[in-house]
């Protein structure tokens, strides 16, 4: 929406910038489901009951599952070295149980860049 503001606004000749802009989804997610920030600090049990897992989060989100020598040399902090197939853009990484154990970013020949790693070396 910041772009098309830009973008009419250039074809008008001029310049021009969004005086507000409010999302009402992202994903499968809408602003019917949140919970105002003022009212989970009112009722710290709301906070918890409206807490989304990581994996409800990520549900949709492509994944690459791991093999067991990949998913240890992961918990010590090294990325996967083979190319995995998919789109590129973040990716769950998972062990073969399907536990979450991290995110990445495919690049388009497949490699994997680590953006948050979730286990530890204990966790596998």
């Amino acid at each position: 929406m910041r772009v098309l503001g830009e973008e009419l606004a250039a074809r008008l000749g001029t310049v021009g910038h969004l005086t507000s802009l409010r999302r009402i989804a992202s994903g499968r997610f809408e602003e019917s489901q949140a919970v105002p920030l003022s009212e989970l600090e009112r009722e710290p049990a709301i906070a918890r009951s409206a807490l989304i897992s990581m994996e409800d989060a990520i549900a949709d989100m492509p994944r690459a599952v791991l093999s067991d020598a990949e998913a240890l040399a992961l918990a010590y902090g090294k990325r996967p070295a083979r190319a995995f197939e998919g789109p590129e853009g973040w990716t769950a990484l998972v062990a073969s149980t399907g536990k979450l154990l991290a995110l990445a970013e495919r690049g388009p020949d497949g490699a994997i860049t680590l953006k948050r790693v979730f286990v530890k070396p204990r966790e596998r």
